[in-house]
């Protein structure tokens, strides 16, 4: 008497498991050409939504099959229908990932984390001037220190070291420093954010100067007069 529940209860997790991945599906192929992949938020939410999409297709490749032998049984047609129901649609949201690609999805992801790196210096750049009075001299002063040392000028722990090497998730970071005013210290910076592989990695190239304004430009590398990005 017990057993029933649990199958039907199996066989409704893999239907709706199904239903959720197809709506995974629908809902990244309009939310790419809809919102702008510029911003981090965009990039975490459609991550976000893919994981759920694996997820829920691991779970009906479980439940499905294991919920239809049970309720076969059982004899019970309605679990049976259940299960069928959630393999069908699970299996036609995978068929649904694997033939019809994301639109650009190899540039979104790498996209995210250069403007994410570019907002990281230009905070830490921010943070280092009022520190020391002037803007670092390169990406390794605003890095970690070695192991065992405090932060100080030379390596102020401001960002991360895999930025601080200026290579990030398919992305070369590029930073120079000037005196502009010309009393010894460093009152403007740039820093660039181009793909490694240009065409394969991404299509588009970052910038962001002293102002935090990041810009961007599409196959060339931006500069100051590019277009701003929200």
């Amino acid at each position: 008497m017990q057993t029933e529940p649990r199958t039907k209860g199996k066989a409704v997790a893999s239907l709706v498991c199904g239903l959720v991945a197809l709506a995974c599906f629908f809902a990244l192929q309009l939310l790419f050409r809809m919102l702008p992949s510029d911003t981090s938020w965009v990039g975490m939410l459609l991550l976000a939504l893919t994981l759920l999409a694996i997820i829920c297709l691991l779970l009906v490749l479980v439940l499905g099959p294991w919920a239809w032998l049970q309720s076969r049984r059982q004899a019970d047609r309605r679990g049976q229908n259940l299960a069928v129901g959630g393999v069908f649609s699970g299996s036609l949201a995978f068929l649904l990932f694997s033939l019809i690609p994301m639109p650009s999805h190899v540039d979104r992801w790498p996209q995210a984390s250069a403007v994410g790196g570019l907002r990281s210096i230009s905070a830490a750049n921010v943070n280092y001037h009022g520190l020391y009075g002037q803007y670092a001299a390169t990406l390794a002063q605003l890095g970690p220190p070695p192991e065992g040392q405090i932060p100080s000028q030379n390596a102020a722990d401001l960002i991360d070291a895999y930025l601080a090497r200026g290579q990030k998730q398919g992305y070369a970071f590029r930073y120079f420093a000037e005196d502009r005013n010309g009393d010894g210290l460093l009152d403007a910076f740039r820093a660039h954010a181009d793909p490694n592989i240009p065409g394969e990695t991404s299509l588009r190239h970052f910038f962001v100067d002293e102002t935090g304004v990041i810009r961007v430009e599409t196959e060339r590398p931006a500069d100051k007069n590019s277009r701003p990005i929200p």
